[in-house]
């Protein structure tokens, strides 16, 4: 009997996040993602960056781990092409591709949001506007621009990172950190933006 209760007390929080997800303003997010990116997918294809990349991930097809991780361009973007190579591997690429596309600039906007409500707890308004601005800041000619793909995940990853990190100074956990420094890890092996953001993090 002591287990059970145990039990349902643990999944407690989940279920709270869960319904919490289920209130107007997670309805407001998903709109607000569907109106500026899901109603432009149709209008958007391939540019010329972007079947490079998938040309790439069919050359390096079926060579194992380290070709995968073969870098583009530069030596830094060995993590640059994985969304192409995992797109190629499925029926529809290019749907793939956007799809990859929605929920990373979803991520970003939950985790500017999980940023500002470690940094300003109790600022529930505060917290929701941040999400709402994430999600609408779009950059002109390269919304559902695929090429923009990389600078996203790599960006994501960035505040996925700031917020471990904060979560620690909150929680004391080490495991934290670990996920952390594998966040960033990931974020500059796709693409350097993050290189120049780093010294600025203590600020915060």
């Amino acid at each position: 009997m002591n287990e059970t209760l145990n039990a349902r007390d643990r999944s407690a929080p989940s279920s709270r996040r869960l319904a919490a997800w289920l209130n107007p303003d997670g309805a407001l997010f998903v709109a607000l993602l569907l109106l500026v990116w899901g109603l432009t997918v149709p209008m958007r294809g391939l540019w010329q960056d972007d079947t490079l990349l998938l040309r790439m991930a069919r050359t390096f097809q079926g060579h194992g781990l380290m070709a995968a991780l073969h870098p583009v361009i530069t030596p830094m973007r060995r993590l640059y092409s994985l969304p192409f190579r995992f797109a190629l591997a499925t029926p529809q690429p290019v749907w793939t591709l956007h799809v990859i596309f929605g929920l990373t600039w979803f991520g970003q906007a939950l985790a500017a949001g999980w940023i500002v409500r470690l940094l300003l707890p109790g600022r529930q308004f505060t917290r929701f506007l941040a999400i709402c601005l994430t999600l609408t800041a779009t950059s002109d000619y390269l919304t559902n621009n695929l090429t923009a793909l990389g600078y996203n995940l790599a960006s994501l990853m960035l505040l996925v990172a700031v917020g471990c990190c904060l979560r620690y100074l909150v929680a004391g956990r080490v495991g934290w950190i670990a996920l952390g420094c594998a966040a960033i890890a990931i974020s500059v092996w796709t693409l350097g933006i993050a290189i120049p953001a780093l010294p600025f993090v203590p600020l915060l």
